[in-house]
């Protein structure tokens, strides 16, 4: 038997009775106490009662967020502070107040960062709570907003407030170059931290003179923010160095950045680092040098600068060639190779740039073979259709001249002799229409006829009459027979003057229709 109530109304205990070892109590407010316990009944009546226990219902989302939320920053950190939320509001246990952040820009005009969010966890019962936002940037504007955390998830955020970090120390420079020109002089060269955290006012380089345990006094100078470089006369030719240059702003030197030449560049003397070679590709290249250190005598840097000046080091062993991975495409860049011991060892800059993405992933069509194969096929095509479409357009016009029929002679045959088949069946149409109408036409009329020559046929030199047989033969249409054929070739016109006179003489069946024409329409 299962009992409960809910502990703050201290209402009547309800019970249930079940055979399993689990119950759920349905249509329970969200996240409310419930005081249960739990009581064994057998055939000989109920058990001792357990220790009553306090269990809650669902939870669910948060209702509401914090409010009147008050920052107080200053260069790398900011205390938030915030008015907690209603218990009822949660709908569960309270795990946290989250703060979600995210840089919006720099104070430095022109300067790009990034807008990644972040957020921070407060665990905190206090009536008055508070945090703070630690490892800020200096000199950026930020946004943040909270949200309520319990065991189902987040709440609804606040409103968004705005967070300005007050000027800082600035960070290293990008890097620090040092150059032995001559025996006499060292050239150094840097730029401005990619972080300057404020309005930098100049530049701050300390050196000293390094010969084994001994270390000389510490020499110190000062530039303006625009100077970026600066020759060193050396006192000694022989002198090893230790170079320290930080930046500067009202707040005070940053973070340094540190050459340590541990070996003096004249132990260097005669190497040297030549014909550097870059095969570029779309977002990598190749590059490939020759020197003449001994082996594993020195590392090497690979050194390259974009279009907008950014410089980049990559440290490597004298194993060639390198690639310089995560170029970008179409870009163009700088390279040169120095030694990481001896930093006046150093190669020419070689200039090289990325191909496009567009010529590495695309191909021009219009200069594939496959494709012009296309276009000529279709081309050829087209010129087909519009030879046939003339063809078929001229079909009612001129039947083909002479030469054609000597190629063609046996559809020329054919037609002689269907030509034949038709005259008799229009002969026998005829007798039969005039001893119907007429009555007093006799089938004499149809001997005499048959006396007659075919109109088709043509009178030889000598006045006599050709035999049908003799059409069959192809020296009518052989060389010089022309006597069958008019200007144009063609022998059908004999046909065409006999049945126009057909037509007008009486009503012929629509059935005699000539095969001559249903021949020439095929051909």
């Amino acid at each position: 038997m299962v009992w409960w109530r809910r502990r703050d109304s201290r209402e009547q205990w309800k019970n249930l009775t079940t055979r399993y070892e689990k119950h759920v109590i349905w249509d329970t407010d969200t996240y409310v106490a419930y005081e249960i316990k739990v009581q064994a009944i057998n055939d000989f009546g109920p058990g001792p009662e357990s220790p009553i226990i306090i269990g809650h219902s669902g939870e669910d989302y948060p209702r509401s967020a914090p409010t009147n939320i008050r920052i107080r920053p200053d260069s790398t950190r900011a205390i938030i502070m915030w008015s907690p939320v209603s218990y009822e509001s949660v709908q569960g246990e309270l795990k946290e107040y989250r703060v979600y952040y995210w840089r919006e820009s720099s104070k430095l005009k022109g300067l790009s960062v990034s807008r990644e969010k972040k957020y921070q966890s407060f665990s905190t019962t206090s009536s008055k709570p508070q945090g703070t936002l630690k490892d800020l940037i200096p000199y950026s504007n930020y946004k943040l907003y909270m949200v309520v955390v319990n065991g189902k998830g987040e709440g609804p955020s606040s409103t968004t407030h705005d967070l300005q970090t007050s000027e800082g120390v600035p960070g290293p420079p990008r890097y620090l170059r040092v150059q032995e020109r001559n025996m006499d002089t060292i050239y150094l060269d840097w730029d401005q931290p990619l972080e300057p955290n404020g309005i930098l006012t100049g530049y701050t380089l300390k050196y000293r003179t390094v010969n084994g345990t001994k270390v000389g006094r510490m020499q110190t100078e000062n530039f303006q923010s625009n100077i970026t470089s600066y020759t060193l006369r050396k006192a000694d030719r022989n002198a090893r160095y230790k170079f320290d240059l930080s930046a500067r702003t009202q707040i005070g030197l940053g973070e340094a950045y540190i050459v340590d030449v541990t070996q003096s560049t004249n132990e260097a003397r005669g190497s040297k680092i030549w014909n550097v070679t870059v095969s570029p590709n779309t977002n990598y290249a190749n590059i490939s040098w020759t020197h003449n250190f001994p082996p594993d005598s020195t590392e090497f840097v690979i050194e390259y600068i974009d279009s907008n000046e950014t410089v980049t080091n990559v440290t490597v062993k004298h194993e060639t060639p390198v690639k310089l991975a995560g170029l970008i495409a179409g870009a163009k860049y700088r390279v040169r190779v120095y030694s990481r011991e001896f930093t006046s060892v150093s190669s020419k800059y070689v200039s090289f740039e990325t191909s496009s993405a567009y010529t590495k992933d695309q191909v021009d069509i219009a200069t594939q073979g496959w494709f012009i194969g296309l276009m000529c096929a279709i081309a050829l095509l087209v010129l087909i259709l519009l030879i046939v479409c003339f063809i078929k357009r001229s079909r009612g016009g001129k039947y083909p001249d002479k030469a054609t029929w000597k190629r063609h002679w046996h559809l020329s045959r054919l037609v002689n002799q269907l030509e034949k088949m038709y005259i008799i069946t229009k002969r026998q149409a005829s007798v039969s229409y005039h001893l119907k109408v007429e009555g007093t036409r006799s089938v004499d009329t149809d001997s005499d006829e048959d006396n007659k020559p075919l109109q088709g046929s043509q009178t030889s030199l000598d006045g006599t009459i050709k035999q049908p047989d003799s059409e069959d033969s192809l020296v009518d249409y052989g060389e010089g027979g022309d006597g069958q054929f008019n200007e144009d070739g063609s022998f059908i016109g004999q046909y065409t003057v006999k049945k126009d006179k057909e037509e007008t003489e009486g009503n012929e069946s629509s059935e005699a229709t000539s095969p001559v024409n249903a021949i020439y329409s095929l051909a």
